[in-house]
């Protein structure tokens, strides 16, 4: 058994979010971009350069890599850049020298924990399950998903080069 670390954001949320560079208060979520104007218009160019973020303590985020060339995230404080080099290999990589086209970040000093039921085992029951904890939170919000797993799928974003 590997132990992994999973960091999943609602990209839904992103979807009605707008355009933000200010900094807020601890854990509050900024989202810079948006997911539709990727989406929908094909603007995959960089609308932030991740080494602008002053703030990196606790820092976590996620995001495409501009032109949907790879994947970042940033994990208490430390961007990786993940990116594909054909079917059966990928590479990550710690940069902060890197842009996305939307991007969801916050500094988070401290998580709250709590325990997940045994009974949750698929992404709707998970969905379910956060949204009955954050009814009070308000939205957007980030969480963190720790432990121990036999194995686990990754997704790596990567638009061949001239499909943008």
């Amino acid at each position: 058994m590997k132990l992994i670390n999973v960091f999943l954001v609602f990209v839904a949320v992103m979807m009605s979010i707008g355009t933000s560079h200010a900094q807020r208060k601890n854990g509050e979520v900024i989202i810079v971009g948006e997911m539709k104007n990727v989406m929908w218009k094909g603007q995959l160019h960089g609308s932030i350069f991740l080494d602008t973020i002053a703030n990196k303590e606790h820092l976590y985020g996620f995001g495409p890599v501009e032109y949907l060339a790879g994947e970042i995230l940033i994990m208490d404080g430390i961007a990786y850049k993940s990116t594909v080099f054909d079917d059966t290999s990928m590479m990550v990589e710690p940069t902060y020298d890197v842009e996305a086209p939307f991007f969801a970040y916050a500094n988070i000093y401290q998580w709250k924990e709590i325990p997940l039921p045994k009974e949750v085992k698929s992404l709707p029951q998970l969905e379910a399950f956060l949204h009955a904890q954050t009814l009070s939170v308000g939205k957007p919000y980030l969480f963190k998903l720790s432990g121990v797993t036999e194995k686990a799928k990754i997704h790596v974003v990567n638009l061949p080069k001239g499909q943008e």
